[in-house]
């Protein structure tokens, strides 16, 4: 391996596990921001391009309406924060 990722795989299985049941989310009652970077592979892995994915839309389902603000990170992946 030639570079080492951040995601342990057991984490990345229980995410899967769970992301068609918004019964959690639903229960949120407070504004949401959600940001995700524009080359974001684990939401937006059919296009690598989450400006026309259609992922960040369909996420829009698992909140009450109007709480959720998304906002796509220019020149970054799924890790923000360490991605550039």
């Amino acid at each position: 391996m030639q570079t080492k990722g951040t995601l342990p795989e057991g984490e990345l299985e229980s995410v899967v596990a769970d992301s068609d049941d918004p019964t959690m989310t639903k229960q949120i009652t407070v504004p949401v921001l959600w940001a995700l970077g524009v080359n974001d592979n684990l939401w937006c892995g059919t296009t690598h391009d989450c400006y026309t994915s259609t992922a960040p839309t369909t996420e829009e389902g698992f909140w009450q309406p109007g709480l959720l603000t998304e906002f796509i990170v220019p020149q970054s992946g799924h890790s923000i924060n360490v991605d550039y």
